[in-house]
């Protein structure tokens, strides 16, 4: 019986069990750019094309009520007299109606929309289907990576804690996106190219920066497999894998090239995200600092007790002179700064998202590889211990993510705030959208602030806005000269701490 519970074949059959069990449980949650997968998906079940149709909106709107007023904001641009459309939807070729996003999720999602209802299921838990298939997939991969169902399922769960756990249920792409490129590094790292770079095309298609795993994945065996005095040629060979493995990375790069590729031929442009929705400006350090290090959102703050246990065994391997852990954890934090880089530009800093921004979810993915490696590399059960600590620690993480919206300050954030100002300067989108508590384009003519108990300890203004003096300290009066002042970016400025003012210099 042991040996039944410790097989492979076990744990295949235990992880459908429990994904058909939760499709069943689950309500699933219609959120992150709902309109554009709903409408396309219908589109794709409907008439096998994504281009969204009069009768695609009908038939969405009879089938989810509750986003009728989205489907109808469509369809009011459809029916006017210009024909042109608001986003997230663009005409393309023949005056056709698309989504900005390319459509592999929503055509994924429909094939369990079309067989879900013979088996009496609500067909719009299509997405909540692919997410678990998802997450089933990837569990198969580290039961091959760890040879250990128990590590398994540990390593599953320092997956959900890694901000995928609020994105299950979302008719999105974060999970797909997330488990499809940690499948694919595992993969490849153990010698299956071909299927590593089906499924990283896969995510590359719904988010393109994940394409760059095409050039990472050589590099992360070549810092696996690193064999001191070993003739270049071979090391590359091995990286490589011969031609099954230039076979698999070929293939999915031009599978995950089909998006800028429809891009181009529709809108003309290879990214019409990109054209509309990035600005070269923003791209900057504090963006970058912001990515992995913001209170509310970011990454190293949501994954803490991962990147802790990363750390601390990568030091150990060290220590004890093998430098294949600390290779590999360069490699894969290159990797994660690679994945990040082009998100950088995007106007929507402060996302839609629950817990730490979407972009995190999917590039912290390559350092969860590195430590879910270094599970496999530890025998008996000493792993377990700080393992067992860590998914604990995540899971009061995790709780804690799901306690604010994205139009608000998470407690953390607050509390410095409140007691220690100066010490989080976040993007001035994320300050101004979370102090009024709505979504939308932050104005240089506003000025917004933080109270606590009454008493403003943080205000961001615009130094173009001649009236920010009189705004803060009434008519007659000015800033003192000794308020800690914090240049954001793009001409936003910080004053910390309670706002101190003076007489104004008579005219």
């Amino acid at each position: 019986m042991l040996r039944v519970l410790r097989s492979s074949g076990f744990f295949a059959a235990a992880l459908f069990a429990l994904a058909t069990y939760l499709l069943h449980s689950w309500v699933p949650i219609h959120n992150g750019d709902v309109a554009e997968y709903t409408l396309t998906t219908l589109a794709i079940a409907n008439h096998g094309t994504p281009d969204i149709r009069p009768s695609d909106i009908e038939d969405g709107r009879r089938r989810l009520p509750e986003l009728a007023p989205l489907y109808a904001n469509l369809e009011r641009d459809m029916n006017s007299q210009s024909g042109e459309l608001n986003m997230p939807f663009a005409r393309g070729l023949g005056g056709r109606v698309y989504a900005i996003h390319f459509f592999a999720y929503s055509a994924l999602a429909a094939v369990p929309f079309k067989l879900l209802p013979l088996a009496g299921i609500d067909p719009f838990k299509c997405y909540l289907a692919v997410n678990l298939a998802c997450i089933a997939m990837l569990g198969l991969a580290l039961r091959r990576l760890l040879g250990d169902n128990l590590k398994a399922v540990c390593a599953l769960g320092l997956f959900l804690g890694a901000g995928v756990w609020w994105y299950l249920r979302w008719s999105s792409p974060e999970v797909m996106s997330a488990a499809a490129l940690l499948s694919a590094l595992i993969l490849f790292c153990t010698g299956a190219p071909l299927r590593a770079g089906l499924l990283a095309s896969i995510g590359a298609m719904q988010n393109p920066s994940i394409v760059l795993a095409f050039g990472f994945m050589p590099l992360l065996r070549l810092a696996l497999r690193h064999t001191p005095g070993q003739p270049w040629r071979a090391r590359l060979a091995d990286a490589v894998q011969g031609w099954r493995g230039a076979a698999g990375m070929a293939a999915g790069t031009l599978l995950a090239l089909s998006a800028p590729l429809w891009n181009q031929i529709q809108f003309g442009t290879p990214s019409i995200i990109g054209k509309i929705f990035t600005r070269s400006y923003l791209f900057t350090w504090a963006r970058l600092h912001s990515l992995f290090f913001d209170l509310s959102q970011g990454m190293l703050i949501g994954i803490p007790a991962i990147a802790a246990l990363l750390l601390a065994w990568g030091w150990a391997g060290r220590r004890d002179g093998g430098g294949a852990a600390w290779r590999l954890l360069g490699a894969c934090a290159a990797m994660t700064l690679a994945l990040v880089l082009p998100a950088l530009p995007v106007i929507n800093w402060n996302s839609g998202a629950q817990g730490i921004m979407r972009y995190a979810v999917w590039a912290a993915m390559p350092l969860l590889f590195a430590l879910v490696w270094q599970m496999h590399g530890r025998r008996g059960w000493r792993w377990l211990v700080p393992v067992l600590v860590v998914l604990g620690l995540q899971a009061g993480v995790t709780r804690a993510l799901g306690a604010f919206r994205y139009v608000e300050f998470s407690p953390l954030a607050k509390r410095v705030m409140e007691h220690a100002p100066g010490l989080y300067n976040p993007d001035p989108e994320l300050f101004a959208e979370r102090t009024t508590h709505v979504d939308e384009y932050f104005k240089e003519p506003e000025i917004y602030l933080y109270r606590y108990k009454g008493v403003v300890t943080k205000a961001l203004y615009h130094i173009s806005n001649p009236g920010v003096a009189a705004a803060l300290c009434g008519p007659g009066s000015a800033l003192a000269a000794d308020n800690a002042l914090v240049d954001a970016s793009r001409g936003w400025r910080y004053v910390n701490g309670p706002v101190k003012c003076v007489p104004a210099a008579p005219k």
